[in-house]
């Protein structure tokens, strides 16, 4: 099954996080709100949701702007042994998705 918010215009997506009531023709939302591709390139606002957020690398929002991370790899479960002991290595089980355990970088901190 689609995802109705996938299937949206964009432009009603920017509205919501401009704030816009309604979305409107997204003139406003736009002048508040802008998602560019990684080089830089405007979106257009008529593009699907999904195929906008999937391409963009930075969105403006008023003066900000921030990067756009779209679906990133993450860490699903970390468990570490029940009983540590002291000299010997501790090797936490984990389990992520959309990237590799190796590529995954632990530190350990002793708790104050």
């Amino acid at each position: 099954p689609a995802c109705p918010i996938a299937d949206e215009a964009v432009r009603r997506g920017l509205a919501r996080i401009a704030g816009v009531k309604g979305g409107g023709d997204g003139a406003l939302a736009a002048a508040v709100a802008l998602l560019r591709q990684e080089d830089g390139s405007e979106i257009c606002l008529d593009a699907p949701a999904e195929e906008a957020w999937s391409s963009a690398g930075r969105l403006r929002v008023g003066g900000e702007t921030v990067e756009v991370l779209y679906d990133p790899p993450e860490v699903v479960e970390l468990a570490s042994p029940a009983f540590p002991l002291v000299g010997v290595p501790l090797a936490p089980l984990c389990r992520t998705r959309r990237c590799e355990v190796g590529e995954v970088q632990l530190r350990w901190e002793a708790a104050s």
